[in-house]
């Protein structure tokens, strides 16, 4: 067996570094990070061979003085803090004095700066922890880092760092997220090839086609909130552009770009069926919390925090996330993308030939412009207003049934059991349930202890079937444990999957005749009904397709 010992400062130092430092997209960040701390309105980034050759940040900050520049690569060194309480109000990006000292172990660093008041800049070479060279030199008032040969000196970090597209993928999406804090920046992205991006705009709406295919760009809702905890803004996606990844979801806390996955989940939870169960929703949410209820230093490269009180803040941010749902009209709309003169060809020929199969259904000199036409005993096409609208005729009356079950049902509409129900759990779950046997109350579940990690249930709610009574609870617990309001409790996996199940199974089918009458009728009910833009499992019930974009589909404007 080997003795303990005591690691060389030399390779120890590394190893720390590896923890701030995973690849060039965490020396961009915390470049980008020192520069926008130093009040700077234009930053420049370059990279050469995706940032493991060079990475290069110049910026117009207020720069560093002889002193500063020869003390900020050195360990904890920094300008941020210089006591613990200062965590409580900390108005910067970085704070822990690590980034420079973490860079300068793993690469060769030159830095260059120059204040205002200085009259003449300042360089210094640092490889290895070690100052190599300082000279004086000429240059404008700001910064420039230049990081050269990362990981160089520890080669054992280079095969765990991203593909080239992967990691320049991760820095272009970094600086599009910053650029939505601080709409006032300009960030320039430049490889030794090419202009990557050049961010001037001042909008965040126009910002968003940084980070969002431009086909998208008009299915993203405006998203304002504010109270005495919080205060939200940004843009939430349309549920027809979601995503199976999660690459478009952006999330600034404090103006800092924070992974967070119990926000992530949140918002997809309350978005519902929606979306489809593997689908995500897009975002970009600026939120903005009192610096004393959140603690960022719980990760060396500060992309996760903890909030305090976060119950309440969660809620918050659902309730703003539903509200705003609820405010707009979610029909998906068909938006023509011009093609290829081979691929319009294409595109014709099948639309052609699926007119010509439905001709005897379909004969145009008979139809009136207010006829409803079932197309293949599935999809109902009708023209509103000044819209062609395609309803799938199963997921339309799906919904429409599923709401109205939903809606029918009663929080505190309980069934009393001839037998009572007695469910064994673990010493984790027993806990959990005494912890909630009011919250369980409330939402019609009565439960009592009947012995050790066992419990009687006497009352449910009318809606949930006895086999699923176990997980329900489960659930409940689950979703009470994240701080979720009462009100939207009920809304659980069990419960919308039956209630799914009990629409699915009532629902008109695909490939089932509907008179006319029949088909007025349902197109009706689905525009009268709040909600009905997709089906219970997310998929879209109805599209709308403008007679604007006919007009672009078949080269008329």
């Amino acid at each position: 067996m080997r003795r303990i010992k005591i690691l060389k400062a030399s390779v120890a130092n590394k190893i720390a570094a590896g923890e701030v430092i995973q690849g060039p997209y965490n020396v961009v960040k915390e470049l980008i990070e020192n520069s926008l701390d130093a009040q700077a309105t234009i930053i420049e980034i370059k990279i050469e061979k995706w940032g493991m050759k060079k990475i290069s940040v110049l910026d117009n900050g207020v720069g560093m003085d002889k002193k500063d520049i020869k003390m900020c690569y050195k360990k904890y060194a920094t300008s941020k803090i210089s006591k613990i309480s200062d965590l409580q109000s900390l108005g910067y990006l970085g704070f822990r004095g690590e980034a420079l000292y973490a860079i300068s172990s793993i690469s060769t660093v030159t830095i260059m700066s120059k204040t205002k008041e200085s009259a003449e800049g300042f360089k210094i070479k640092v490889s290895n922890s070690r100052l190599i060279e300082q000279t004086p030199i000429a240059m404008v008032t700001g910064t420039k880092v230049t990081v050269e040969n990362l990981f160089k000196m520890f080669p054992v970090k280079r095969k765990y760092v991203y593909s080239k597209t992967k990691e320049t993928k991760k820095i272009i999406e970094l600086i599009s997220a910053y650029a939505l804090a601080y709409p006032k920046v300009r960030f320039i992205l430049k490889t030794e090839k090419r202009l990557l991006l050049d961010i001037k705009e001042t909008s965040i709406k126009k910002r968003l086609r940084y980070i969002y295919k431009d086909e998208n760009q008009a299915f993203f809702i405006p998203i304002k909130y504010k109270s005495k905890e919080l205060n939200i803004h940004g843009y939430i996606g349309y549920p027809q552009i979601s995503s199976f990844s999660k690459e478009g979801q952006i999330i600034l806390i404090n103006k800092r770009v924070i992974n967070d996955k119990k926000i992530s989940k949140l918002i997809k939870n309350t978005y519902g069926n929606l979306i489809e169960a593997k689908k995500n929703p897009q975002f970009a949410l600026i939120i903005d919390i009192n610096p004393k209820k959140i603690d960022i230093n719980i990760h060396p490269s500060k992309e996760e925090i903890k909030i305090l009180e976060e119950k309440t803040i969660l809620n918050l941010i659902e309730d703003s996330i539903r509200h705003t749902l609820k405010k707009h009209n979610l029909t998906y709309t068909y938006k023509f993308k011009p093609q290829h003169q081979k691929d319009f060809e294409e595109t014709y020929n099948y639309i052609n030939s699926k007119v010509k199969e439905e001709q005897t259904l379909w004969n145009i000199k008979k139809i009136q412009e207010e006829e409803i036409i079932q197309i293949n005993k599935t999809y109902l096409i009708a023209k509103i207003d000044k819209s062609l609208f395609i309803f799938d005729q199963h997921a339309t009356h799906e919904k429409i049934l599923y709401n109205e079950i939903k809606n029918n049902l009663k929080l505190k509409k309980q069934k009393s059991l001839k037998k009572p129900l007695v469910i064994t759990t673990t010493i984790k779950t027993t806990l959990k349930i005494n912890q909630y046997i009011d919250t369980l109350k409330k939402i019609g579940i009565t439960i009592e202890p009947f012995g050790k990690n066992t419990f009687k249930i006497s009352k449910k709610p009318k809606y949930v079937p006895n086999n699923n009574i176990e997980s329900f609870i489960e659930e409940i617990i689950e979703k009470a444990n994240q701080g979720i309001k009462i009100e939207n409790i009920t809304q659980t996996h069990t419960v919308n999957k039956v209630l799914s199940f009990i629409a699915c199974k009532n629902a008109i089918k695909a490939g089932e005749y509907l008179t006319k009458k029949e088909r007025k009728n349902l197109i009706n009910k689905a525009l009268s009904t709040k909600e009905t833009y997709t089906c219970p499992h997310g998929r879209p019930a109805y599209i709308k397709i403008s007679l604007k974009e006919l007009d672009k589909m078949f080269k008329r404007i």
